[in-house]
């Protein structure tokens, strides 16, 4: 995988670590003019999302990976805990995803069960619907939880950008 742009929070993984205790990067790349390769993910990408501070990445092999600023859980760790080097989330590992997008801070991940997966702030999605079986619920900074994408597309107020799974 190749990047370019504004690096700032890592959002491109450009930045490499010094090690396990490191405090400040080894090698901190500001921003990239030129297409530059992505060595901490060195598998097959099938699809990307970036926002303005962090990324999320779909492996070839399913698994959700996100980096960058993490200051509204938009990262899906369960807390909001600086982490800018690629990390997969560990909630949706148990699950066959099939498309990532990113908003401003928080991150929306599509099943091949018809579920979407939230997680980051509320600011700027609609309030939360009381959890049913088909239904969603959101923790601001919290776990991903589950949601339907055909009740999500009903809903006027829901808008976001996603790739749609094709069969």
């Amino acid at each position: 995988m190749f990047a370019c742009g504004n690096n700032s929070d890592n959002k491109l993984a450009l930045s490499e670590t010094g090690g396990l205790f490191s405090v400040r990067p080894k090698r901190d790349v500001e921003k990239a003019l030129v297409p530059t390769r992505v060595r901490s993910i060195e598998c097959r990408v099938v699809d990307v999302s970036m926002g303005p501070y962090h990324t999320a990445i779909l492996k070839e092999t399913g698994q959700v990976v996100t980096f960058g600023r993490n200051s509204e859980g938009q990262l899906g760790r369960g807390n909001c805990k600086p982490t800018t080097q690629p990390v997969p989330v560990r909630e949706m590992q148990d699950r066959v995803t099939t498309m990532v997008q990113c908003g401003s801070t928080f991150t929306v991940v599509g099943t091949l069960e018809n579920a979407i997966y939230l997680w980051g702030t509320r600011a700027v999605l609609p309030a939360s619907r009381p959890t049913t079986q088909d239904g969603f619920s959101m923790s601001q900074g919290r776990r991903p939880t589950p949601g339907s994408a055909a009740d999500r597309r009903k809903d006027p107020d829901f808008n976001f950008a996603a790739q749609e799974a094709r069969g």
